[in-house]
């Protein structure tokens, strides 16, 4: 018995001779035989769609900048903040070399804080602050061509997401930089006194402490 199979099918043979898998009947020498035909269940299968690249000028940049290390093949983190900060990029318009997508996660305060629960009005006014100060973000880049920070917050992360047009992927790069250290140097400044910190404020306290500086959170309400 002789067994052949197929995408959607498999043919059995009595006879040993070689199936057709166009014919559920196989003639030899005039006598008809039948060939047992047991169809296979037909899968739809799903490829991986597939991430597209950083645009060359932005990806070389990005790789040879010191503060800058690859995640995968579409995003570099930079290693000098103590948050979690990711930059990507597409094809951009024109001669412009790129557009910039920067993502930085932020603990909410209550998250930052250790060992006990910030009361709503302090958590809501220090988020506010933090909004309000982030407008101005784009001050430190050379771009001009950027859109709106955008701010959301849930029950334990502030998410920042800045976009911008690079002419230049070098400037881009620097750009990206000098967004990442200011949202970190905004968050640090609204630390609230009174509180014990964990995880990456409480590095940026000791770092601040370390200087001979203090949070300016006059601005907080308290």
């Amino acid at each position: 018995m002789a067994s052949y199979s197929g995408d959607n099918y498999r043919l059995t043979c009595t006879d040993g001779e070689t199936p057709s898998p166009k014919r559920e009947l196989i003639s030899k020498t005039g006598t008809e035989r039948a060939a047992n035909v047991t169809p296979f269940p037909t899968r739809r299968v799903f490829l991986p769609t597939l991430m597209t690249t950083l645009p060359d000028p932005i990806d070389r940049e990005l790789a040879a900048h010191e503060d800058f290390e690859a995640v995968d093949d579409d995003r570099y983190a930079l290693t000098t903040t103590v948050f979690d900060a990711i930059v990507t990029a597409a094809d951009a318009a024109g001669k412009r070399d790129g557009r910039v997508t920067i993502t930085v996660t932020l603990p909410t305060l209550d998250a930052a804080v250790a060992g006990e629960t910030v009361a709503p009005v302090v958590a809501d006014g220090w988020f506010e602050t933090l909004e309000r100060r982030l407008e101005d973000v784009f001050t430190v880049a050379q771009t001009d061509t950027h859109d709106e920070p955008q701010i959301d917050r849930d029950a334990g992360a502030v998410t920042v997401a800045l976009e911008f047009t690079a002419w230049d992927a070098r400037d881009g790069v620097e750009d990206a930089k000098a967004l990442i250290e200011f949202v970190e140097g905004t968050f640090a400044q609204g630390i609230v006194p009174g509180y014990e910190y964990s995880g990456p404020a409480a590095t940026l306290l000791e770092s601040a402490q370390d200087r001979g500086q203090q949070p300016q959170n006059s601005d907080t309400p308290m």
